[in-house]
């Protein structure tokens, strides 16, 4: 499944110029956070999967589910940057604090 959709998410390069400047802003987005595109794929292959095969609710507890890991995907992602800006923020300042030390 996730295969299909990865290619779907891969422009053509025929089709590449169809896609607006927003699009391609978002795709190349996507290919930075797998775990986000992860869960984009399985949402868009859920509403393309569900045409009747399935009732409402269990539509609705599958959507509800894959949001659910997006928010975790995504909250991982950003505690990950976050983390790494500030252990760049304390390595520079500490340098900075070594630097100015009195030597005895």
């Amino acid at each position: 499944m996730n295969t299909e959709l990865s290619s779907s998410l891969s422009p053509a390069p025929s089709r590449q110029a169809d896609l607006t400047a927003r699009e391609l802003e978002l795709i190349e987005k996507l290919r930075q956070r797998p775990a986000m595109m992860a869960r984009v794929q399985s949402i868009l292959a859920i509403a393309e999967e569900a045409h009747g095969e399935m009732t409402a609710d269990q539509v609705e507890g599958l959507l509800v589910e894959e949001m659910r890991q997006l928010g975790n995907a995504t909250l991982r992602d950003w505690a990950g940057e976050v983390e790494e800006r500030l252990t760049a923020n304390l390595r520079q300042k500490d340098a900075a604090l070594r630097s100015r030390k009195k030597k005895h």
